[in-house]
């Protein structure tokens, strides 16, 4: 068995060769990659037996899709973005105090886990998926609230040969 050391040349040795890794895979299938689930790119087993998975969820997701994949998924992060620049511009110009607070807190987080997303795989976490989310939905349900505008009431439609009563 042997023995884990702290060596910073012996620490970086897995992500290098998951670097070069990925770029043997990329070169041979630059256009659709070598699909999901096919262990080139996934958990492998690198030098002191350790798995490793791939430490980049951009990396990744090229590799595993290919040009047309990782094109699909930049549009995807880039419209998230744009979405939350364009809520954080509308809450300091609208100088809404609690607007531009929630727009910087998304903003951070954001940027803050895109960043994760270089150093880990971060497609895979709960947390990633959660901050996705924020970036679409928070701007629009807050905008819609401070506009005083309300979701309208549904009304229970009768069941079929069902006659509602007039009274």
């Amino acid at each position: 068995m042997q023995e884990d050391t702290l060596e910073l040349d012996e620490l970086s040795i897995g992500r290098a060769d998951q670097l070069q890794t990925f770029y043997t895979v990329f070169a041979e299938h630059p256009l659709v990659g070598v699909g999901r689930g096919v262990r080139r790119l996934g958990p492998s087993v690198v030098s002191g037996g350790k798995a490793q998975e791939m430490h980049n969820s951009y990396l990744g997701v090229l590799g595993e899709t290919g040009l047309i994949g990782g094109l699909i998924m930049l549009a995807l992060l880039a419209d998230a973005m744009a979405r939350t620049l364009r809520f954080l511009w509308w809450a300091s110009r609208v100088r809404d105090a609690d607007a531009l607070m929630a727009a910087r807190a998304l903003f951070v987080s954001y940027a803050s886990i895109l960043m994760y997303g270089m150093l880990n795989y971060g497609l895979r976490q709960r947390h990633f998926w959660f901050v996705i989310a924020l970036t679409v939905a928070l701007p629009h349900v807050y905008m819609r609230w401070r506009a005083g505008a309300r979701v309208p009431e549904r009304r229970a439609r009768p069941l079929y040969g069902v006659v509602p009563c007039v009274e």
